[in-house]
């Protein structure tokens, strides 16, 4: 199964697709930089979303916060990013 995350303005969504145990998060980025593709979430990623948090301030914070929450309570999920800054 992925859970996927959608910070949004005031609020955080989240569905699941899939059956079976949490393979993996999707976190929505609004605003991800030089990044415009899904990508695994690492330190390059985290540091570009936080360059732009001006230009999506209701959206990057949250989805940094939320990564770092699920990195800290489930070190094995993988967690990937889709960008929506191709738009």
């Amino acid at each position: 199964m992925i859970k996927v995350i959608n910070p949004g303005s005031f609020s955080v969504k989240s569905n699941d697709f899939g059956e079976g145990e949490l393979s993996a998060i999707a976190l929505r980025v609004v605003c991800g930089g030089k990044f415009n593709q899904p990508t695994f979430v690492n330190n390059d990623l985290l540091n570009e979303i936080t360059k732009f948090v001006s230009l999506a301030p209701l959206h990057n914070p949250a989805v940094l916060q939320i990564s770092e929450m699920w990195a800290r309570n489930n070190p094995q999920i993988k967690q990937i990013a889709v960008l929506i800054t191709i738009f």
